[in-house]
């Protein structure tokens, strides 16, 4: 069973309400399958399938929408 992580970051929040938090993504097999994990100060959820899938979309349609690119 392995873990990549693909993102890892303080994020701190920009409206100057002093919020921050680790932020951490990646993907792991440790459910016996390969999925996406989510990791907010140190609270970690694994995604079923479905959901991973769902939730890709949903940030590549908010980076599209953004104007955000890998290529830039």
């Amino acid at each position: 069973m392995a873990t990549t992580m693909f993102f890892e970051k303080r994020v701190l929040d920009p409206t100057k309400s002093g919020l921050e938090v680790h932020l951490e993504v990646g993907r792991t097999s440790f459910p016996g399958f390969n999925t996406v994990y989510l990791n907010f100060n140190g609270n970690s959820v694994q995604m079923d399938e479905a959901t991973a899938r769902e939730f890709i979309a949903a940030v590549e349609n908010l980076g599209s929408y953004l104007g955000f690119s890998q290529y830039k």
